[in-house]
């Protein structure tokens, strides 16, 4: 008889998160602008500078179907990690959450550099860098703790 395998609420959180950051480049990648009016003004809540500068309103549906696909590999890659574990799924869920901390740790480091307080930078220093730090800690707790109870 298999026994039930019930996630812990980081597992469920880190991979809704992550399914859901999915979704919303997914979206991107289809050219809706939500959740801003327009492109032009998305592209200024998420991209930089230096991005705007080259894409001035969105850059190639390529890129977004990127992040949504990494996302969404990181997504399942929690979830098996924190349900039915196994030796890869652990390693990979490890990379995402280096690669997520490195990014957010990235946004921590360019504000105390002194960045511009243009829209994406409000944005990076309040939303998208915490973000990642938290889902870098998330995984991290998946990992550290098995990610799930056997239940029955």
């Amino acid at each position: 008889m298999k026994q039930l395998v019930k996630p812990s609420p980081a597992t469920v959180a880190v991979t809704a998160s992550l399914a859901s950051i999915s979704a919303l480049h997914a979206a991107w990648a289809l050219g809706s602008p939500w959740p801003a009016p327009d492109l032009r003004v998305l592209a200024e809540h998420v991209l930089g500078a230096a991005e705007r500068a080259r894409y001035p309103e969105m850059p190639p549906p390529w890129m977004s179907w990127s992040v949504a696909g990494a996302c969404a590999v990181g997504a399942t890659v929690v979830a098996r990690s924190g349900t039915r574990p196994t030796r890869s799924s652990r390693w990979l869920a490890a990379a995402g959450a280096v690669v997520l901390a490195g990014r957010g740790g990235a946004g921590v480091l360019a504000e105390v550099r002194g960045r511009a307080r243009d829209p994406f930078n409000r944005l990076d220093r309040a939303v998208y860098s915490p973000l990642c730090l938290a889902l870098a800690a998330g995984i991290a707790a998946v990992l550290r703790s098995g990610g799930h109870r056997v239940v029955g």
